[in-house]
């Protein structure tokens, strides 16, 4: 149903309605199947318009959506498709987001070393950024998470305290989670009430409070904190919810709940089943086994411990094969970028040479037109110039005749034989400059021309 309805998008809409459908998957995130379909419409109709930018953008947001709904592999590489699109255009700001969310997602993943060659790339572009704390965080979070709590307490220290901005809860929480994972109970404390009196409605950071202080058998503040969990909403994002899940599971179990904590447990195993969040599901693994130990339920503890060693061995085995898959779609990926850059060319030349026409033939019709202006002006002069020489010689042969009849005159009346020949000589002399003027204005129009 979805896949028609993405066919019918592509159909009937026209390349500007390209950011209409990202604003629209932007709108229905919390609907996975919904947004994905207009994520996807909003990238066939940027790729139409060669709109690399947008095109990027929206492949970020893509693979944010799967991260949300935990579906790694598919993120990882829509990332990296943004990222490819990033090449045709300068963005360091999203350049940096998209290696922020894969440090994270590997994190998740266990695998550090995609993990910190991620981290490495955007250790270049600190001076590129909006906000350097943000690298910081990413870094503390890293070093955390590899259990370097020395190198994390160091990138926390570079945090810029007076910018913390959006990245506050962000670093008082990774700043007791160091100090607990320290063992330092009093700086620990310290951050989750820092964290708790910034916002105190944020569920994830009282479970991790309340974890925390039970944990260190501080039962008498524990169970204060606990009592306002009830009536707490839940995440909506479901990865979120299921690690809060978790961690309420260890809390009942540390305070000897072992039964509830089993019954939550159960609830929240298939989604990191499904998912194929292993190692989320060793931890969920390592509570089950906690329980049953207490509860003596020693045919299922053994099983449980089967059961993760099981998970490590699928754990290794899915980095793998999402290593050879996620190749095999970044080789597909630089396929397609070549086609697109392909047809780009094709697309460029095509618009350079409709300009080109366009341009030639303004200039052939400028040309025809003046040519035509002047052949008109031209016939027009002759038509002018013609009617001029007639006057001329309208004029000219009304005075020659009234010249020569009154030389005719003088001639008869005045005849002297001595004097004739002078008469007639002046008589031819008058006829050839006649000749002369006829020539001359003959001529006149050739001249002109």
């Amino acid at each position: 149903m979805f896949y028609l309805i993405f066919i019918l998008n592509i159909f009937f809409a026209s390349g500007n309605d390209g950011t209409y459908y990202l604003n629209k998957g932007l709108e229905n995130k919390e609907n996975y199947a919904e947004a994905e379909v207009n994520f996807k419409t909003a990238i066939e109709l940027f790729k139409k318009d060669y709109n690399y930018k947008d095109l990027a953008q929206t492949y970020y947001y893509l693979g944010y959506l799967n991260e949300l709904y935990s579906k790694f592999e598919p993120s990882i590489i829509y990332y990296n498709k943004s990222l490819s699109a990033l090449n045709k255009i300068q963005d360091n700001n999203l350049l940096f987001k998209c290696n922020e969310r894969l440090i994270t997602i590997y994190i998740y993943l266990n695998n550090f070393n995609d993990a910190n060659r991620y981290l490495k790339l955007n250790s270049q572009l600190i001076n590129e950024i909006d906000n350097k704390n943000r690298y910081y965080y990413t870094e503390a979070f890293y070093y955390y998470s590899i259990r370097e709590n020395g190198n994390a307490l160091q990138s926390l220290r570079k945090f810029d305290l007076k910018n913390l901005d959006y990245l506050e809860l962000d670093y008082y929480n990774i700043l007791a989670s160091v100090f607990d994972q320290m063992g330092d109970y009093h700086n620990a404390l310290e951050n989750y009430n820092n964290l708790l009196n910034k916002d105190s409605s944020n569920i994830t950071f009282l479970l991790n409070t309340v974890k925390f202080l039970y944990k260190n058998n501080d039962y008498k503040k524990g169970d204060r904190y606990y009592k306002k969990l009830r009536g707490m909403k839940d995440s909506t994002i479901l990865i979120e919810r299921a690690q809060n899940n978790l961690l309420h599971s260890e809390i009942l179990f540390l305070k000897g709940d072992y039964n509830k904590s089993l019954s939550i447990l159960d609830s929240i195993k298939p989604f990191f089943e499904t998912n194929q969040i292993y190692n989320k599901l060793s931890e969920c693994l390592v509570v089950y086994k906690n329980n049953y130990r207490e509860l003596k339920r020693y045919e299922d503890y053994d099983r449980v411990v089967e059961e993760i060693l099981s998970v490590k061995e699928k754990q290794i085995n899915s980095q793998l094969e999402t290593v050879s898959k996620i190749n095999d779609a970044l080789f597909n990926l630089e396929k397609e970028n070549l086609e697109l850059s392909h047809q780009n060319d094709i697309y460029t030349l095509t618009t350079y040479s409709t300009i080109a026409i366009f341009i030639l033939t303004i200039v052939v019709v400028i040309i025809a037109f003046i040519k035509r202006r002047k052949t008109n002006e031209y016939k027009q002069k002759i038509k002018q110039i013609d009617a001029e020489n007639q006057a001329l010689r309208d004029i000219l042969d009304n005075d020659f005749h009234n010249a020569l009849d009154s030389y005719h005159e003088t001639i008869y009346s005045n005849l002297d034989a001595n004097k004739d020949s002078k008469v007639f000589n002046d008589f031819d002399k008058l006829v050839k400059i006649k000749k002369q003027i006829n020539d001359f204005l003959s001529n006149r129009n050739k001249k002109i021309f």
